[in-house]
């Protein structure tokens, strides 16, 4: 099963019958989440980050369909939450000098995703 086929399961198992419908609760583009189902785009960051907390999945899990904590830690980068969300938020922050609500609970999103990673990757050398 590849991503695409791991994007359609999900959106029907999620009682999403129409794509447009998806793309609209995902905040995505129709035209790019059509591409992503069917395969003739390989989805942004920006898409996989969106996915990913709108799922609860981790991105290796929609990239390299990672289940087991060990597959995920063996895939996944460190830090790598915090790395995007920098390269995201640094040319509004430029602008502003000021970090939004949302961004702010975005940064602690991150933070508490790559810190789980780090701590399910030390668990997992242990053993």
């Amino acid at each position: 099963m590849d991503f695409k086929d791991r994007l359609k399961k999900f959106r029907l198992e999620q009682g999403f019958n129409s794509k447009r419908n998806f793309a609209k609760e995902l905040d995505v583009g129709e035209n790019s989440y059509y591409m992503f189902e069917n395969g003739s785009r390989q989805p942004s960051k920006s898409f996989l980050a969106k996915l990913s907390l709108y799922s609860n999945k981790p991105e290796e899990f929609w990239l390299y369909g990672a289940t087991t904590n060990e597959e995920i830690c063996k895939t996944r980068e460190e830090y790598k939450m915090i790395h995007y969300l920098m390269n995201t938020l640094k040319e509004n922050y430029k602008k502003n000098h000021v970090l939004t609500k949302e961004e702010k609970e975005m940064i602690a999103l991150a933070f508490e995703a790559d810190l789980k990673h780090l701590l399910e990757k030390e668990k997992e050398e242990q053993v």
